[in-house]
């Protein structure tokens, strides 16, 4: 069984090397001036996450699939054991911080959030 595992993750990991671009509060695009400060107002990009080529293979998982509320106990109930292999994926996230007002008792406040701005996968 050990044997059967280490094949599998030979497997995997002689593949293609996998590209990971990963840029936290703009640290890379800053690496020129190392006393820059994370600005807003100029690039709100948080979180910047792009990764190409990447596997997952999950080999008898259980699963069950039902309707978030039933309506009647004649909804279906999917349950069961699979297996699922993702090759060659690719995903580009961006989080950004931006400004939101929320209203107080006394007014309105400028509350800093997290806002995802690009997902493509």
């Amino acid at each position: 069984d050990s044997e059967q595992i280490r094949t599998k993750h030979q497997k995997f990991t002689e593949r293609e090397s996998v590209s990971i671009d990963v840029d936290i509060c703009n640290t890379f695009s800053s690496l020129d001036t190392p006393k820059k400060r994370f600005d807003p107002k100029k690039d709100p990009t948080v979180l910047y996450l792009g990764m190409s080529q990447l596997t997952c293979c999950l080999d008898d998982f259980t699963y069950r699939i039902e309707p978030a509320k039933r309506m009647s106990m004649f909804d279906p109930v999917f349950e069961g054991i699979g297996t699922l292999s993702i090759k060659n994926a690719s995903i580009k996230l961006r989080i950004e911080c931006r400004k939101e007002r929320i209203k107080k008792f006394d007014g309105e406040v400028t509350v800093p959030v997290l806002q995802l701005q690009e997902l493509e996968g």
